[in-house]
């Protein structure tokens, strides 16, 4: 497991302590923790004896209910590059990995007791190179219905065609020999959905989450148009879009003969909005409250859904933007 990460303090990050309690209770072979100083490799260091002593006592109140648990066999290394900078961080750590399976997440991830022993099997299928995660939030309804859609589409778009717009950062598992060969292009995305394979994170308070949805919406108009117009492969795989099935039905006698082409088109536009509101009923479900509470007493969820949609207008506009 490799934890990059600028903010060990409590002060800065209260959520580092737990974040590393759950990887340890895991019993990876190593963690790797890369921050920016050395002041802060120290300071790390310091909180792992503490932390160390506190889950092999049973007495976090964090894992309260784990009790005693023996992680005497978990190689710890703290090591720091000098510059806060989470991609140079990364890639500074993989002169240390010596395992077939990497890990990399963020210091505001929380995993379940099981994570790696529902992680392992996946990577039994020789093809599999790339493991992505589902995702639950326990901070606000907004981050929590983005994330749900962010959850439907990739474990729906990796059923269909193996593929997905994304494997998020905050938590994957990968090949070292991926790592070691940024030109590996034959193996497949595996996203598990089992309930010991869900991560919980922490998800932008505001102000913080409208800059996280620039970064996001601008990430998306780059690997979109790379998807589309560098590597194509999404033409051969997915042939289908809302564009080629409105073609498609322009051109059929049905189309052709009806009275009221209009009223058709209306429907069509209607159907294709409700299949972007199928993603919201798992949660609405869990939750029914907020569904009356976000679009009727207060449309909180169409609003931000248009508020939304302009953030995306301007972060096209903007994509070169990388901060």
């Amino acid at each position: 497991m490799i934890l990059p990460t600028v903010s060990v303090l409590e002060l800065d990050n209260p959520d580092f302590e737990e974040c590393l309690m759950t990887c340890l209770i895991n019993k990876p072979a190593r963690v790797i923790i890369v921050t920016d100083t050395g002041f802060r490799a120290i300071e790390v260091n310091r909180q792992l004896l503490s932390i160390r002593d506190k889950i092999q006592k049973g007495l976090s109140s964090f894992l309260s209910e784990l009790g005693l648990t023996d992680i005497s066999g978990v190689d710890v290394q703290v090591t720091y590059t000098g510059l806060a900078d989470k991609r140079r961080q990364m890639t500074y750590t993989i002169q240390y990995i010596q395992t077939r399976l990497v890990m990399f997440l963020d210091d505001h991830v929380f995993l379940p007791r099981s994570f790696l022993d529902s992680v392992v099997p996946v990577f039994e299928n020789p093809c599999v190179g790339l493991y992505g995660t589902k995702k639950a939030l326990f901070w606000n309804v907004m981050g929590a219905l983005y994330l749900e859609c962010h959850n439907f589409e990739i474990r729906a778009t990796n059923a269909m065609d193996r593929g997905v717009f994304v494997v998020s950062g905050r938590a994957l598992v990968i090949l070292t020999e991926i790592l070691d060969n940024n030109f590996c292009k034959n193996y497949e995305i595996k996203i598990q959905f089992t309930d010991n394979a869900i991560i919980e994170i922490i998800l932008g308070q505001y102000p913080k989450i409208v800059a996280q949805l620039f970064r996001w919406a601008h990430t998306t108009f780059r690997s979109n148009s790379c998807a589309l117009f560098t590597d194509c492969i999404v033409w051969q795989r997915s042939p289908w879009t809302d564009g080629g099935m409105l073609y498609t039905l322009t051109k059929t006698n049905f189309y052709s003969e009806l009275r009221n082409q209009i009223l058709l088109l209306l429907y069509f536009g209607g159907w294709v909005y409700l299949t972007k509101l199928v993603k919201l009923i798992p949660y609405f479900w869990r939750y029914p409250t907020d569904f009356f509470l976000f679009f009727f007493l207060i449309p909180a969820y169409p609003l931000f859904a248009y508020g939304h949609l302009i953030l995306k207008l301007w972060a096209g506009i903007t994509f070169w933007n990388h901060s």
